[in-house]
């Protein structure tokens, strides 16, 4: 291989090692993407959806947001409201029935959902 080339494989090559890093650090911090398993939020989010999940934390209020309950399972609902110190947020599950959840135990909010093509 004549030198041109090789230097055009080598820029290439790091072109594409720093998109692939910036691909990770962007799924590792930023979003998430996940597939809805169950009807847990019945007509705006339905089973099969593909979701993109903003982790960047925030306000949350009147957001459909994916959290861990106390069994580390991974839930979606809908913020209805928060306690005074903003430690607590309140939030309607697929039942319904208000619970609350811990600021930490909400992995972010939904942004986007669009039809799975497998479901």
């Amino acid at each position: 291989m004549n030198r041109p080339a090789k230097k055009a494989w080598a820029a290439l090559l790091i072109r594409l090692g720093i998109s692939a890093l910036l691909c990770l650090i962007l799924f590792l911090f930023l979003i998430t993407v996940r597939i809805v398993r169950g009807n847990e939020m019945g007509k705006a989010i339905r089973e099969g959806q593909l979701i993109l999940v903003s982790r960047v934390a925030g306000r949350y209020s009147d957001s459909v947001v994916l959290y861990r309950n106390q069994e580390k399972e991974e839930h979606l609902g809908r913020i209805v409201g928060f306690d005074e110190q903003g430690e607590r947020f309140f939030l309607l599950d697929e039942k319904e029935e208000q619970n609350a959840v811990r600021d930490e135990d909400i992995i972010g909010t939904v942004v986007f959902a669009v039809q799975y093509r497998d479901f």
